[in-house]
């Protein structure tokens, strides 16, 4: 049952219409050297082995194999087909782009830890020959030293999934508010970069009884109010990706250890003192996490993975993920905050001007990934069209609020596809 999850997110979990990928972009203060980043990378492959797979095709099924062929480092930032010949059928590769680090990752290999570990470990080697100067590995995980606890393990094969029993409380659907295109200026999806101080949010977060998503996702959901101040009676509903890296010591493990959790702006909230508001989120937070109610939520993904090796074709399959997710895009979230927890950046953390990642989005209009850099956190807003609007209303209420925060710059979404 258990170990099906992961092989088999891995290989279908992905279409036509829907790349699970994910993009991390490290700007440090001088252009980069093609022949040094090329170097850093294969090294740093080394460093994951696990990381560096191909899938191999026989008939209506998949091997998954070593993959000993050299990632592929690139100029420019276009996107290619991870998985394909064009990657040297891995599921991860590296581009540059004047003083930019670029990494793309299927999501279902890894996640947004995963990419960060993988991304830390080859700027480190990459600044380590650059600079000259003798940077210590702390908190780094460099090539040559031993793995560490259950970095590399299948995180599903740890879980108790055949025990999993219902939880007494599970997370009821709303009626969801969707932003409209009101603000829009282009049909285009956009990226938006904003910074906020992690000092006066973690005051917040410590003195308002919340963890920093909670708290960013409650002033994310401030902005839309404001944004959209004609809901007609629709709840503002926040996705919040979650790791169980809590549980089974998985807390240095590689893998896409993530599920989904919501926070629900009903009207009962709504009525609640501000502080009450953060103290229902991280409760309604907590309980989402409890572990009963996480072994659940996997023993379900299990038994679906098992369902799909019940399928005749590869392509049945891969129809079958999609049609899974068919309520959700239906019914997508208003707004989605994910947040890995503070990044130990080390000794390269100086040499870092800033950083933003994204990902595939599945359905949500307004989707936020947030990193911790320099006394930062950095907030790279997914959009489903262009509009300043929503970067800059959000800004605005955090400063209102006593959290220093700004606007920095916006780009195009550009992602890699998966087909192999």
């Amino acid at each position: 049952m258990k170990n099906r999850i992961y092989r088999n997110e891995l290989l279908y979990f992905s279409w036509d219409t829907f790349s699970h990928v994910m993009r991390m972009t490290i700007k440090l203060k001088e252009d980069i050297d093609a022949d040094i980043l090329n170097d850093a990378v294969q090294s740093a492959s080394k460093r994951y082995p696990y990381f560096c797979i191909k899938a191999v095709r026989h008939d209506e099924d998949y091997d998954i194999l070593n993959n000993d062929l050299p990632i592929v480092v690139k100029k420019g930032k276009d996107a290619l087909a991870l998985g394909s010949k064009e990657a040297n059928f891995h599921f991860w590769a590296v581009s540059y782009d004047g003083c930019e680090i670029v990494c793309d990752a299927s999501h279902n290999l890894t996640d947004g830890y995963g990419t960060t570990e993988l991304c830390k470990t080859i700027v480190y080697l990459y600044l380590k020959k650059k600079t000259g100067k003798d940077l210590k590995p702390d908190n780094i995980r460099i090539p040559g030293e031993d793995f560490l606890l259950n970095e590399q393990v299948d995180p599903y094969s740890l879980m108790d999934l055949e025990n999993a029993v219902a939880p007494l409380t599970q997370t009821k659907h709303a009626v969801t508010f969707v932003p409209d295109k009101r603000y829009a200026t282009d049909e285009r999806r956009m990226n938006y970069v904003m910074r906020v101080s992690v000092e006066d949010t973690m005051h917040v977060a410590k003195t308002q009884d919340g963890s920093p998503a909670v708290v960013l996702a409650y002033f994310v959901k401030e902005a839309i109010k404001k944004l959209f101040p004609d809901r007609h009676g629709k709840t503002i509903v926040c996705g919040i990706p979650h790791s169980f890296r809590h549980m089974n010591d998985l807390k240095h493990n590689s893998f896409n250890d993530s599920v989904v959790l919501s926070l629900v702006y009903d009207d009962r909230i709504e009525a609640m003192d501000v502080d009450k508001q953060f103290t229902c989120s991280r409760g309604r937070i907590s309980l989402q996490t409890d572990p009963e109610n996480i072994l659940y939520t996997l023993h379900n993904r299990a038994l679906f993975a098992e369902s799909l090796d019940e399928l005749p074709t590869i392509e049945s399959r891969r129809q079958a993920c999609k049609d899974s997710v068919e309520v959700i895009i239906k019914n997508p979230e208003t707004a989605a905050v994910s947040y890995v927890g503070q990044t130990k950046w080390g000794s390269i953390e100086e040499y870092i001007e800033g950083i933003s990642f994204y990902c595939g989005a599945l359905s949500a209009p307004v989707l936020i990934e947030v990193l911790t850099l320099n006394g930062w956190f950095y907030m790279t807003m997914m959009l489903n069209q262009t509009s300043d609007r929503f970067a800059e209303t959000i800004v605005d209420i955090l400063n209102e609020n006593g959290i220093r925060s700004e606007y920095l710059y916006s780009f195009d979404n550009i992602l890699c596809t998966v087909r192999f």
